[in-house]
């Protein structure tokens, strides 16, 4: 396994150096910039190669934050942090006792946002930091040992929970927008008894109706039902939530506008419900997988029923509400599921990135509703 090493280096040479000890001890092998052989290439782009290259990255913050510097904006280890999540492993290590520059506290913030402390640590000295970090990669190898994570696996059962019609559409229910999370490695995340549990019920329920980013409207009731493995939620209107023993996530919701003028979907308004549903599956899954087994996710989602609704900003559909050209309607043919690319993405992505996913999405959705994908076959 190829690791590398992401700090600030002048002052942190002794963190540094405990960190290559404690890689090499494992026997693996060790990517640090103090390494790299010369190269008419900017150090930036030879430490972001780095990051691309590593399988691994151990991220070092101490209480320097480092100059920030052109295109990001953001000091160097800032960057290779950007580079790396999402699609890198990142072990978190955080140097206590020292005060730190207010730049660095900020990037821990980011940092923590994004990882929730599943995998940060904290260190004193350097041989602590040593001792920490290789029992850190040692407990990562035994988790890739245990339970590898299949994404074809996964991507597979978000396009099928995707596109199973459920049968429920509610009074004046307007299109219908399904969104499907398939969490991997596989593996029981609650049991039978615990998915039955009316505690589980209720507090799913509490954040279905209340939570900051709730998706249930709170003037109608909730009714529940288990079946085939699953805990469904769904309310008169057609919103529905449905949660898996395996910790898989399917909701439901209606998407057409259709207050004023002709019927339309709202661009806007997708992407707002999309990241209320993000933040709350985030939600749900720490409330039912606190040990976060599941690692990874595959979204898939699918636009349905709206063969004449046409995808309008509000700034369109404020200038034409009764009228719109053809163009903006389906394309004809019953729209397939989208997906991200790569499709899956780490679970801490899902309420970290919620917004920028959520306009991906959209667009996604719109030119699946175009015909774009089907036309280019």
């Amino acid at each position: 396994m190829r690791i590398f090493i992401s700090s600030v280096i002048s002052g942190f040479e002794q963190y540094r150096d405990a960190v290559d000890t404690a890689i090499r001890s494992l026997g693996h092998e060790v990517i640090r910039a103090e390494e790299f052989p010369a190269s008419d290439a900017p150090s930036r782009v030879a430490c972001l190669s780095g990051v691309r290259d590593a399988d691994l990255v151990v991220l070092l913050l101490g209480e320097r934050y480092g100059v920030a510097l052109p295109p990001a904006d953001v000091a160097p280890t800032h960057e290779e942090f950007l580079e790396a999540k999402g699609v890198k492993p990142i072990l978190v290590f955080v140097q206590q006792g020292v005060e730190r520059e207010s730049a660095q506290e900020a990037f821990i913030s980011v940092v923590e946002s994004w990882d929730k402390g599943r995998h940060r640590r904290g260190f004193v000295d350097a041989e602590e930091l040593r001792s920490e970090v290789t029992r850190a990669i040692h407990q990562y190898e035994l988790s890739l040992a245990k339970t590898p994570v299949n994404p074809d696996s996964l991507f597979k059962r978000a396009i099928q929970m995707c596109q199973i019609d459920r049968g429920h559409r509610g009074r004046g229910f307007n299109g219908q927008l399904t969104i499907a999370l398939a969490g991997g490695p596989e593996a029981q995340i609650l049991r039978p008894r615990e998915l039955e549990s009316e505690q589980l019920e209720a507090e799913i329920s509490k954040m279905l109706l209340f939570a900051p980013h709730s998706i249930f409207d709170r003037t109608l009731g909730i009714k529940t039902r288990k079946l085939g493995g699953l805990l469904h939620f769904r309310q008169d209107d057609g919103r529905q939530f449905a949660i898996s023993e395996q910790g898989d996530l399917i909701i439901t919701l209606g998407i057409v506008q259709a207050n004023s003028g002709i019927p339309c979907v709202i661009i806007e308004d997708v992407e707002e419900a999309v990241r209320r549903c993000f933040l709350l599956a985030s939600d749900v899954l720490d409330l039912i997988d606190s040990a976060h087994k599941l690692s990874r996710f595959v979204i898939a989602m699918r636009a349905s029923d709206l063969e004449y609704a046409a995808w309008r900003t509000r700034a369109e559909h404020a200038a034409s509400p009764n009228s719109v050209t053809h163009a903006a309607f389906f394309a004809g043919g019953e729209p397939r599921p989208v997906t991200l690319s790569p499709a899956d993405i780490p679970r801490a992505a899902i309420g970290y990135d919620a917004s920028m996913m959520a306009e991906d999405f959209a667009a996604l959705l719109q030119r699946e509703a175009a015909g774009e994908r089907r036309g280019s076959e």
